[in-house]
Parts: structure tokens; sequence; C-alpha cells
């Protein structure tokens, strides 16, 4: 695999479920992966 030497863009969301007052969080991240 050579996709190590390549720089990527990535984009991930994470919905936690959880007992707070606006649950679900939405966490988005983006960034570039080196």
């Amino acid at each position: 695999m050579d996709e190590i030497d390549k720089a990527e863009h990535f984009s991930k969301t994470v919905t936690i479920y959880c007992n707070a007052d606006n649950s679900p969080l939405r966490l988005k991240v983006t960034g570039k992966a080196e």
C-alpha cells in the first residue's frame, strides 16, 4: 500500500448519545492527513 505517501483529506462525523440536555452530540472532524 502506498497510501501512506499520499496526503489525503478526511471527514468524519461522530454522534455521541448520552444523557446531556442537547443529546445526541455531533462531532465533525475534518482535516488533511499527511
